[in-house]
């Protein structure tokens, strides 16, 4: 619920709400149940006041929160004016405060706070539950107090390294210490920079999500999943137990994931990565490269444990201006990584799996991707690919929006063929080209399929395909498997108007897609066409498949197939609102060779 500006009054009543009032002075009234109070102080011009009148540790606090801003009042609104604003709330059990810029204290309740200091010097108690406490910029204090609680800080805007210091932590994980930084901030007549040392001070905090500055940082985790991020500069990451999410940034990176099941990204440059302990991934994106990327396992264990680097080159710019370009060389080395995600260059790469469920995106180029063992995700990108699942249970995503002729796939007992064709620049980056598009692949359990703008045939397998036209009049045949069938491109500006798709099921329970949940596909708005130039021929369906459609049963009527040749039951969206087909209701699918069908059934479903 939003009040927006104004003096509004809310009463949640029953049911998990969630309350904002907005500017002015309201009253809040979560009612029963588990409510939140959503407010945003940082258009207030002093600090805000937090008066609580009920206990903080009980379950259900009321209390009120002062602030004064500034408004523009009189007929010509250039009167400014400041303002008195106190919001009144009761029946809260969770709070997520947004302070002002000056100096605030805040206080959590006993469920799951959120706590944003914004500028100024503020103090922050999370109280019972497990809160997330922001202090912003200045020099604040985070005191998690109960629960697991999380810091959340950014130093990304520092003018030098940042401290991270630890003083002390306990047996279950609770951590305090300090983070010493300086930054830039305007004087107190706002008409020049000065520098200004920050430090925040925390308190029983159990996970970190640390931002560093873009100079060399090092960075500790605790006992909890945290998440640090090294922003630019040469960075030391550790994160030492738990499931450490470790992102280097730009420039040569160390990252330690320690125990728990980590992800390492090093970002631009040569990174030095080293999962330990531990299930870890490495996520590395080569989309950048000036040339392609080579994979090198150096070892590899029984566990699926692998060792290796992986090599190319980029462009940077150097000089005291920054506008010198050369050409540099960019190495990876990984150590104990049990799970590669990769995404490759624009040129001729070469992937290669390890034992585990990895995920290669190739991007453009003629490249050869390998999943080796474990259940893999292969996407080819543009340019004729060659994929090979190996082992495991393995899905081909391929998507086709880019082509400028018909996608054709054909499935073989060996290798298995998705042609069409693609615009490219020819080799010195002056015009575009047609060229010809084969992907090969083989040893792929599950297809993940979209069309192109044209007519498309696209085939499933015997795995739990997806299978998706486009534009164009498309015909979609699935295999074996739970299979998914869209005639057109969900949440996009292709809704199958001017089309005419053929979905046809397989053997097991399919689910065909009339619509998305903001959408419903087929329909061209044309009451004097009755649909009859768009629409989707559902063919093979069974009662154990599904029919996805948005909105409720009173959206749509069902009526004999308006189509000669085609027999069956014509689903019309119900825009004249009565019963039986009319002369304007829109016909968006035939159920072929279907003639008994109820839309109340559970195999319509409305989303």
């Amino acid at each position: 619920m939003f009040g927006l500006d104004g003096n509004d009054t809310l009463d949640g009543g029953d049911g998990n709400d969630t309350l904002d009032g907005g500017i002015g002075s309201d009253t809040l009234d979560g009612g029963r149940d588990n409510d939140t109070l959503v407010a945003d102080y940082s258009h207030a011009t002093k600090a805000i006041t937090l008066t609580f009148a009920s206990n903080i540790r009980d379950s259900s606090i009321n209390g009120t929160i002062t602030a004064e801003t500034e408004v523009f009042i009189g007929l010509g609104r250039d009167t400014k004016v400041t303002v008195l604003e106190t919001d009144t709330f009761r029946n809260i059990e969770v709070l997520n405060l947004t302070g002002s810029n000056f100096n605030d204290e805040l206080y959590g309740s006993k469920g799951n706070d959120t706590l944003n200091g914004g500028s100024g010097n503020d103090i922050l108690h999370g109280g019972e539950g497990n809160d997330i406490l922001s202090g912003g910029i200045g020099s604040d204090t985070l005191d998690g107090w109960e629960g697991n609680d999380t810091l959340i800080a950014d130093y990304s805007n520092a003018t030098k390294a940042i401290t991270l210091t630890f003083e002390s932590e306990t047996k279950e994980g609770a951590i305090n210490g300090t983070i010493a930084a300086e930054t830039e901030v305007f004087d107190a007549a706002r008409d020049r920079k000065i520098i200004v040392s920050e430090t925040d001070t925390f308190r029983n905090i159990e996970m970190l999500n640390l931002t560093g500055s873009n100079f060399n940082d090092k960075l500790y985790g605790s006992k909890g999943n945290d998440t640090l991020n090294g922003g630019a500069g040469n960075d030391f990451l550790h994160g030492r137990e738990g499931n450490a999410t470790l992102n280097g940034g730009a420039g040569d990176d160390i990252l330690h994931g320690w125990e728990g099941n980590d992800i390492l990204n090093g970002g631009i440059g040569s990174d030095s990565l080293n999962g330990w302990e531990g299930n870890d991934t490495l996520i590395a994106d080569y989309s950048h490269a000036t040339k392609a990327i080579t994979l090198t396992f150096e070892s590899e264990t029984k566990d699926g444990t692998i060792n290796g680097t992986i090599k190319t080159a980029t462009e940077v710019f150097i000089g005291p201006t920054r506008d010198k370009k050369v050409t540099v060389v960019e190495t990876d080395t990984f150590r104990d990584i049990e799970v590669l995600n990769l995404t490759g260059s624009n040129f001729n790469d070469k992937l290669y799996g390890s034992k585990g469920s990895d995920t290669f995106n190739s991007g453009a180029g003629d490249d050869i991707l390998d999943g080796k063992a474990g259940d893999d995700i292969l996407d080819g990108g543009i340019g004729s690919d060659t994929l090979d699942g190996w082992e495991g249970y393995d899905t081909l995503v391929a998507d086709y929006s880019h082509a400028t002729k018909t996608v054709t796939v054909t499935l073989n007992t060996d290798y298995s063929t998705i042609k069409t064709a693609a615009e490219v620049f020819d080799p010195n980056m002056q015009r575009k080209v047609t060229v010809s598009e084969t992907d090969t692949f083989r040893n792929i359990e599950v297809l993940n399929l979209t069309g192109s703008n044209f007519n498309d045939r696209l085939v499933g397998g015997n795995g739990n395909d997806r299978l998706v036209g486009g534009n164009g009049n498309d015909i979609l045949t699935s295999g074996e498997g739970n299979n998914e069938l869209y005639g057109v491109t969900p949440f996009s500006e292709s809704t199958g108007v001017g089309t005419i798709d053929t979905l046809t099921g397989g053997r097991d329970n399919d689910r065909f897609f009339l619509a998305d949940t903001l959408t419903t596909y087929y329909n061209d708005s044309d009451n004097s066409t009755q649909g009859l130039r768009d629409y989707a021929l559902i063919t093979d369906f069974t009662l154990a498949d599904f029919i996805y459609l948005k909105g409720t049963p009173e959206n749509y009527v069902l009526g004999s197939s308006p189509i000669a040749g085609v027999a069956g039951r014509g689903i019309y969206l119900n825009t004249d609102r009565e019963a039986g087909v009319g002369a304007t209701d829109e016909l968006i699918a035939i159920v072929e060779s279907s003639t008994r069908l109820n839309l109340l059934a559970d195999y319509f479903v409305y989303i």
